[in-house]
């Protein structure tokens, strides 16, 4: 990451404040590749034009309405098809607020965003994606008890939770990923809110840590652990230690919702490997194409 982010890293290094609010303020103004840590143009839909990188984030916000069961899901081989495209946008916003009983509006300013112009401001598709895995962990974690997030990127996940009930949620993650979600949540969120690493960790707060302060959590801490896009992207020994750790910290569930384009990096075989998972579904993910979703039930010995 440090060669795709220079300035980032250059302004960390020199201990330079002001050369790192200006980079914080403009981060994603320019496409980024790296996924997870902006809300700009990106890898996804790079190559389309404006308008039809709009029509695929409709896309996910009409597969995010059909999940939730607000929109009835089209059948191609009796027809109509394509017709939920020409929906009202604001209107389904509506009805899929009015589902969850919480406001999905995205914060506004805390970042450069680029997304669906709506009346209830900018969506990105990271922002649906983000409010349908919470909605996944709410309905997983009944009570409302502590969650973790194993690569949480900006936050947005824990931001929805959040909204959803969920308070207490921990995100592990590289550093520079958690520098960049601390300046999004704070200002998306009050500050007694989040608690950043270095500080007391406090109940009822999105707590980000870096991956490597992982064992020191005790056991059982969490109701469920998560992760998003990015298990099947690091180093195999570090993938068999977050699920040691998941076993050990996490009582009811693991839900993985990852790809599975790097042959022999799948993370089914992951945790075939690891041992102590017991496999409850595995599905195609709602939200985007070439995802799984697969659920987990860590086995106590």
């Amino acid at each position: 990451m440090r060669h795709d982010l220079p300035e980032l890293f250059s302004s960390i290094e020199k201990q330079d404040a002001a050369s790192l609010a200006d980079f914080l303020m403009h981060f994603g103004s320019e496409r980024v590749w790296y996924g997870g840590i902006t809300t700009c143009v990106d890898g996804y839909n790079k190559n389309l034009d404006p308008y039809h990188i709009a029509l695929t984030y409709l896309d996910k916000l009409l597969c995010l309405a059909e999940a939730l069961g607000v929109v009835e899901l089209e059948h191609p081989e009796a027809g109509p098809w394509g017709e939920s495209l020409h929906s009202d946008i604001d209107e389904l916003l509506h009805k899929i607020e009015d589902h969850l009983q919480i406001s999905i509006t995205p914060p506004q300013g805390a970042i450069h965003t680029d997304g669906l112009k709506t009346g209830r401001g900018l969506f990105h598709y990271r922002h649906l994606n983000s409010l349908y895995a919470a909605t996944r962990i709410q309905r997983l974690n009944s009570d409302l008890a502590p969650v973790c997030e194993i690569g949480g990127g900006l936050g947005i996940t824990a931001l929805y939770a959040r909204r959803l009930g969920v308070r207490d949620y921990t995100m592990l993650d590289l550093p520079i990923t958690c520098l960049l979600a601390g300046h999004y949540l704070l200002h998306s969120l009050r500050q007694d809110e989040v608690s950043l690493f270095g500080e007391p960790l406090l109940e009822d707060t999105i707590k980000l840590l870096p991956y490597w302060e992982y064992p020191k959590i005790e056991n059982d801490k969490f109701s469920l652990t998560i992760n998003q896009d990015s298990l099947t992207e690091i180093a195999d020994n570090l993938v068999m230690s977050f699920l040691c750790d998941i076993k050990r910290t996490s009582r009811d569930y693991f839900l993985s919702i990852n790809h599975e384009y790097h042959k022999g990096k799948v993370v089914k075989d992951f945790v075939r490997r690891s041992g102590g998972f017991h496999e409850i579904h595995r599905s195609k993910y709602w939200i985007r194409e070439g995802y799984v979703e697969e659920l987990y039930k860590p086995e106590k010995s």
